[in-house]
C-alpha cells in the first residue's frame, strides 16, 4: 500500500536488471517506488501521480548510440508546473563535459554506470531528505535556448522582446535568447499574476515598473533597468491591468 506521508519516486530506466537493482536499493528508504522502461510509461504516471524523485537513464533507446530521450522527457517534466523544481538524478554510462547542460536543467546530481548499492543509497538518502517542494504558486519557469533549458526565476524576468525570430528574455543580471518562441506562448507560461503584453512583440514584469509616461506610450522600469514601448494598440488594456495591479498590491500592503 503507498502512503501519501512517503516521498514517491520514479525510476525511468530501460534495462530491466538496472531497474530492478534500483527498485532493490531503494525499497528500505521509505519511499513509494515507481518503475517505467520508457518515457511514454514515465509520462502517464507523471501525470497520475505527484513525483518527488526522479531517476532517469539519459539513453533510454538502446538501439540508438546518441539518443537522449531521457533528457527530453526531463525538459517535458520541467514545462509541467508542479515538476518545475522537482528532484532529477540523471544515470548515465560516461561523464561528459556536456553536463553543465543537466545542471542548467537544475540536475539535482547524475550517477555514473555501474550503479552500485551505496551510491544508489548516498544519492538517495540526500534527495529524499530535502523538504518536499510545494508549487502552489509556480516560482520558476524553464527557458528552451540553444539545446537546452535554462531554469530562471519569475521573479527575476523584467521584460521579453521579440525580434525577428529571436525572443530575448531579460533578467536581473542577464538575458536568455530563445528561437521560434511566441508573447502568446511566454505570457502563458509565466502566467498572468504579474506579467503583462505591453506591444505586439513584448511583454513585462508590472513588479519592476517604475513609472508609465502616457503620452509618450513608455514604460520606464525601476532601478535604471531599461525601458519598454507600450503599443498603441494595447495601451488601453495595458493602463487597466496594470491599474487592478497596483490596487491589489495596495490592499495585500494593508492586511
Amino acid at each position: 500500500m503507498r502512503s501519501d506521508n512517503e516521498r514517491n519516486v520514479l525510476i525511468v530506466e530501460k534495462q530491466d536488471v538496472t531497474r530492478s537493482h534500483l527498485e532493490n536499493v531503494i525499497a528500505d528508504m521509505g519511499a513509494n517506488i515507481f518503475s517505467a522502461a520508457n518515457a511514454r510509461e514515465a509520462y502517464t504516471i507523471a501525470l497520475e501521480y505527484n513525483i518527488d524523485v526522479f531517476l532517469i537513464d539519459i539513453i533510454l533507446d538502446s538501439h540508438n548510440s546518441k539518443d537522449t530521450s531521457g533528457i527530453k522527457f526531463a525538459l517535458q517534466m520541467r514545462e509541467i508546473r508542479k515538476y518545475a523544481r522537482a528532484i532529477m538524478i540523471f544515470i548515465t554510462f560516461v561523464e561528459d563535459p556536456a553536463m553543465e547542460a543537466y545542471t542548467k536543467l537544475h540536475c539535482f546530481r547524475y550517477l555514473k554506470k555501474p550503479l552500485t548499492a551505496e551510491m544508489i543509497r548516498s544519492t538517495m538518502r540526500e534527495a529524499l531528505e530535502l523538504p518536499r517542494i510545494t508549487l502552489q504558486e509556480r516560482d520558476y519557469i524553464a527557458l528552451p535556448s540553444s539545446g537546452i533549458y535554462v531554469v530562471k526565476k519569475l521573479r527575476d524576468i523584467i521584460y521579453a522582446e521579440k525580434n525577428g525570430k529571436v525572443m530575448t528574455v531579460y533578467t536581473v543580471g542577464d538575458s536568455v535568447s530563445m528561437n521560434y518562441v511566441t508573447i502568446p506562448w511566454l505570457l502563458e507560461r509565466l502566467g498572468l499574476e504579474r506579467f503583462v503584453q505591453c506591444s505586439k512583440n513584448a511583454l513585462l514584469n508590472m513588479d519592476y515598473i517604475g513609472w508609465v509616461n502616457v503620452g509618450k506610450g513608455m514604460v520606464e522600469f525601476r532601478d535604471g533597468l531599461g525601458k519598454a514601448k507600450i503599443g498603441p494598440k494595447f495601451k488601453k488594456q495595458f493602463l487597466k491591468t496594470f491599474e487592478i495591479y497596483k490596487a491589489c498590491k495596495k490592499t495585500e500592503n494593508t492586511l
